[in-house]
């Protein structure tokens, strides 16, 4: 007879477990006609059976290994989940092929439905009685033989999965044309003012102008990178612009560019991000205009006096 160390309650759930599984043929191989007829009729090779516990409809899959015997579902097996009352979904991993010899099987959870997690690993054999797998591992490793069979099961749980974040806003910029508007000086953010001298901020290209002067400034080459790097300070600067950078990335890339007398490219991408659609908030709601004339107008008394005109658009 069987020697087995499963109480009665599994031994009833496993023989609900062979009764679904599929009879797949009599064993491959054996020590001997003799030895089969010393056994038994009543002592066919025993099974290890793996079960996925888990919310329904999930499944996981799973490698599998023995030193011996029949791997029956092959090295790799997919299983649905079931439950522990159920246990209908369950597969036969492994068939005892010889009398006499002892047989380690291992079995790794290899990858699960996304959104659930293992949380146990647990079997029960009749040489080695109750077990826990390594969750961490996700791993079991079970012995059986032609006496003794197994019931290996990997319970996963349902987690809860963050909604996904909100999509970025869409990138914005304000042009040189609205920050040089005296009543739009309301909306440069500190610490920048029209009056800040633009050498405390920047590289000092352009000795005794401020800020202001400087966003003012028409004409090409080093004044329109000029123009447009303030621009794109008070954007990066402002609370209402998605501008893509921080003000001391814009810094960065002016002192860079001046350092390398190439003024046109920077100019370019400056120009390109200031012209993305103005989003500064001048009447209670956000802004979609804003572009690069002078007429456009907007809310909020000025917070401070208008610097010189400069000469040229502003473009």
């Amino acid at each position: 007879m069987r020697n087995s160390l499963l109480p009665r309650t599994l031994l009833a759930a496993l023989g609900a477990v062979s009764v679904a599984c599929a009879d797949v043929g009599a064993p491959t191989a054996v020590t001997s006609s003799a030895a089969l007829a010393a056994v038994g009729e009543d002592s066919p090779p025993s099974v290890v059976t793996l079960c996925k516990i888990g919310p329904a409809g999930t499944n996981a899959t799973f490698s599998v290994s023995a030193t011996g015997g029949e791997l029956r579902a092959g090295s790799t097996v997919t299983v649905a989940a079931t439950t522990l009352e159920e246990m209908s979904t369950c597969v036969e991993i492994w068939r005892a092929t010889d009398l006499t010899e002892e047989t380690t099987i291992t079995v790794t959870e290899v990858s699960a439905t996304a959104g659930t997690k293992l949380t146990e690993v647990v079997w029960l054999t009749g040489l080695d009685g109750w077990g826990e797998g390594n969750v961490g591992t996700k791993t079991a490793v079970v012995r059986a033989d032609w006496e003794n069979e197994g019931l290996i099961w990997f319970k996963n749980e349902q987690v809860d999965v963050p909604p996904p974040p909100p999509p970025p806003p869409a990138l914005a910029g304000c042009t040189p044309g609205f920050w040089r508007q005296a009543h739009h000086y309301a909306y440069w953010t500190s610490p920048y003012t029209p009056t800040t001298a633009f050498g405390s901020v920047f590289a000092n290209a352009f000795p005794g102008l401020t800020l202001g002067e400087v966003v003012r400034l028409g004409g090409g080459g080093l004044n329109a990178l000029g123009r447009h790097t303030v621009a794109a300070l008070l954007n990066a600067a402002s609370p209402d612009v998605a501008y893509g950078m921080t003000p001391a990335q814009v810094i960065a890339a002016f002192n860079a560019a001046h350092a390398s007398g190439n003024y046109s490219a920077q100019k370019d991408v400056f120009e390109a991000a200031n012209e993305r659609g103005c989003t500064v908030n001048k009447t209670g709601s956000s802004s979609g205009s804003g572009g690069s004339t002078g007429g456009e107008s907007g809310g909020g008394k000025p917070a401070h006096a208008g610097p010189p005109a400069g000469k040229g658009k502003n473009k």
